[in-house]
């Protein structure tokens, strides 16, 4: 079960990565799903560097996705 929620993880990564990525810069506040989207914010960060680095390594460990060095 664990193999096939991974495999199926990645396959859907590698139809549409946009899809489960936050967007770090909106142009449309009304354009995110996220929690803590505010109208009146567009255009501003609203995760750090950081924290896309952070979503970025759960998705590759999640994937079993080598990193290179």
């Amino acid at each position: 079960q664990r193999n096939t929620d991974r495999k199926n993880l990645s396959e859907i990564l590698k139809l549409e990565p946009e899809r489960h990525l936050p967007r770090l810069i909106s142009s449309n506040p009304k354009s995110s799903t996220w929690p803590g989207d505010q109208p009146g914010h567009s255009l501003t960060p609203r995760y750090s560097s950081h924290d896309a680095i952070e979503i970025c390594k759960r998705i590759l460990k999640a994937t079993h996705v080598k990193r290179s060095p």
